[in-house]
């Protein structure tokens, strides 16, 4: 009787003895996809609701054994998505450059987002003026008198925008029947934000038919 209650108490003093967990402070920064720093960034971690400061940062100290992840859901706000998938981090000790674990580092991490529909601006020299510019079979502008035309389109990368002069009634170019030159491009990411920068649509506009 003795001896188990002695097993208990020396069990009940090794328990109370036990090591709490080591502490990891973790530092997730959002930005766009230019680099830029997003707050307001909603996601859940550790079990708590968090939002990312106006730096684009969300701070936390959590306690938990190395090597274990630290399970986060991003929603990212309207009109974003996440640019690679984003599910939590693991922790780790990160130790400073004097190599003392005493000294850890916070645990870092960038996530980056995206927008879903760009704004592109594109520039259309046909070197003729007057001519109507189409997309996508659509009326959108009209060349100057020198032969460009500029026009903003909203798309998603890898989009088509196909664009079309109508030369109806352009002596300078043909005097026959209708003609009208048909372009493509593949969209690529050129801005986000309010500064557009222009773009070569199809280069010049090739006569002939």
């Amino acid at each position: 009787m003795r001896a188990a209650l002695a097993a208990m108490l020396l069990a009940l003093g090794l328990a109370g003895c036990a090591q709490p967990q080591p502490m990891f402070n973790v530092v997730l920064t959002f930005v766009d996809d230019v680099g830029k720093p997003m707050a307001n960034v909603p996601l859940q971690i550790s079990g708590k609701a968090r939002q990312s400061d106006p730096d684009g940062r969300v701070r936390l100290t959590v306690r938990g054994d190395e090597g274990t992840k630290l399970a986060a859901n991003v929603s990212p706000p309207k009109g974003w998505k996440l640019t690679t998938p984003f599910d939590g981090v693991v922790l780790r000790y990160m130790i400073d450059l004097a190599g003392h674990r005493d000294r850890t580092l916070p645990i870092e991490s960038t996530v980056k987002l995206e927008p879903i529909v760009r704004h592109y601006a594109v520039l259309v020299d046909a070197g003729v003026a007057g001519l109507p510019v189409e997309v996508f079979g659509q009326p959108r502008t009209v060349t100057n008198n020198r032969g460009v035309a500029a026009f903003l389109y909203d798309g998603v990368p890898g989009d088509e925008l196909r664009v079309s002069l109508n030369t109806d009634g352009s002596p300078l170019l043909f005097d026959n029947d209708h003609l009208t030159f048909l372009g493509s491009i593949t969209v690529a990411r050129l801005f986000v934000g309010s500064d557009p920068a222009l773009v070569p649509a199809s280069g010049k506009a090739p006569v002939g038919k």
